[in-house]
């Protein structure tokens, strides 16, 4: 059987996915209905997203409960120690890159497009 590449994170508390449907832009009103319908399958109430707003650099920011339902404009990374924070980018052709630290419990999320990656 084959592996998830998610497998390594199924032993800490965090959900990593990626959603394989198509978006033309994640502020489009049909696209924001099928993300709220992935969500619930996982249990993620989408009030309790904070998602990244994508300008492919090298800018990340720290949120935290205040922020959850928005998008951070003008950053390509977001990164938290708070619980039920859910971050989400969206991606094409750039892969998303997840990162955790099992011992501060700080999850981030990162859109690798090549220029933020070579920054």
């Amino acid at each position: 059987m084959k592996k998830s590449i998610f497998e390594i994170f199924k032993k800490y508390p965090i959900i990593a996915t990626i959603s394989t449907k198509r978006e033309k832009s994640q502020r489009l009103p049909e696209n924001l209905e099928n993300r709220i319908k992935f969500l619930k399958k996982l249990k993620i109430d989408f009030k309790n997203t904070v998602r990244a707003g994508l300008i492919h650099s090298n800018k990340v920011k720290i949120v935290s409960q205040k922020e959850k339902g928005q998008i951070i404009e003008n950053v390509d990374g977001l990164i938290t120690k708070d619980k039920n924070v859910f971050l989400t980018v969206t991606s094409a052709d750039c892969p998303p890159v997840y990162f955790f630290d099992p011992e501060k419990e700080i999850v981030a999320i990162a859109h690798s497009g090549w220029r933020g990656t070579a920054k």
